[in-house]
């Protein structure tokens, strides 16, 4: 069974620096952020470049007059889970 990908999270939001885009994520993306929060996006490749950036606008967003950045990040790609996934 073939699983859907998920849209690009560029897709939903609205990132003045960034096109918007119709692509399918590739990758499921996790951040660490210096604050102890995490967040977790989807984005395509690419988007993927600019991962980093993408975090912490969001981060500023969501933690407003806080110095939040990125700590760590951890990708994963999602459609060579889905071929694993189909392969077992």
């Amino acid at each position: 069974m073939r699983v859907k990908l998920p849209e690009c999270r560029m897709k939903k939001d609205d990132f003045r620096e960034f096109t918007s885009c119709a692509e399918p994520a590739c990758y499921s993306v996790r951040f660490s952020l210096s604050n102890g929060h995490e967040l977790k996006m989807e984005l395509c490749s690419q988007h993927l470049r600019n991962a980093v950036r993408i975090a912490e606008i969001e981060a500023a967003r969501l933690f407003p007059g806080d110095q939040v950045k990125v700590s760590s990040v951890s990708f994963h790609h999602l459609a060579l889970a889905d071929r694993r996934l189909r392969a077992s």
